[in-house]
């Protein structure tokens, strides 16, 4: 993520302060490129890792933000504080992204458009603070325009894409798409081939087997059915089966069923 007249504090810093951020923005650099390379190499399998590895991209990010904004000589008070904000904005998706690892994971993309889009709206900000020492003032306000309306729209199109927007599905079908989406990993996708015993899990008889990934997903099954009877008034002493076999030798197939009171049955 680039960050906006960084070149020209860097003349203006002590020489060891300039060292050290240019040795932070190295690292953050390679960190992007490990990150690229895990995505494109290994898609189901590094979603923890990779969620860990933009954790800390941010939270060198942060730190460079705010070495600039406390040590810079040049810089006026409104860049000063646009770049410490940035800084702790940073810092405090790093921070929250630690904490919760595998929610992180699960809503990896949504999350680092977000994190795009804050990024490129505290960045036009910063850059309309320093139209007075900007040495082409019209692109200087072209760039921050453009960087805020872009931001903007990352975050709304990436919240659009949430379950949160606009109308939900039948509990049924809004149950197997938090698990498996249709669209992305999910939790069943991350944990992998191995991770998947065979047979027939009830959620009435609150299911456990021998792989404790595996049980994490039946619990949130078990739960998520739970906490839609609670909202739903017609989905009725709902229960789900899940259903595990073998189709081929290296192919499992998976089947939701979710039943309830009325009668209607949804499979997936």
């Amino acid at each position: 993520m680039p960050i906006t007249y960084f070149e020209t504090d860097l003349e203006e810093l002590d020489k060891s302060v300039t060292n050290g951020i240019r040795m932070a923005l190295g690292l953050s650099g390679f960190v992007a490129a490990l990150v690229g390379v895990l995505i494109l190499a290994w898609p189901a399998k590094t979603a923890a890792v990779v969620a860990a590895i933009i954790a800390i991209y941010a939270a060198v990010a942060g730190l460079v933000n705010l070495a600039i904004g406390v040590f810079s000589r040049r810089l006026g008070t409104w860049p000063r504080i646009g770049y410490l904000l940035l800084g702790l904005v940073f810092l405090v998706f790093s921070g929250v992204a630690f904490g919760n690892l595998k929610a992180t994971a699960a809503t990896l993309g949504v999350l680092l458009a977000i994190l795009v889009g804050i990024a490129w709206i505290m960045e036009g900000v910063v850059g309309l603070t320093m139209i007075g020492d900007a040495r082409s003032k019209i692109w200087t306000i072209v760039y921050a325009l453009v960087s805020v309306v872009a931001g903007i729209v990352m975050i709304i199109l990436s919240w659009m894409g949430t379950p949160y927007y606009a109308v939900q599905g039948a509990p049924a079908v809004e149950i197997v798409q938090e698990l498996m989406p249709e669209e992305g990993m999910g939790p069943v996708r991350e944990m992998g081939y191995q991770h998947v015993p065979l047979g027939v899990y009830d959620t009435r008889e609150r299911p456990e087997s021998e792989d404790e990934e595996f049980n994490h997903v039946l619990h949130e099954f078990e739960a998520s059915i739970a906490t839609f009877a609670e909202k739903d008034a017609s989905f009725n002493n709902a229960y789900g089966i899940l259903e595990v076999t073998q189709e081929q030798p290296s192919l499992k197939r998976i089947t939701w069923k979710i039943n309830w009171l009325a009668g209607r049955r949804r499979s997936r």
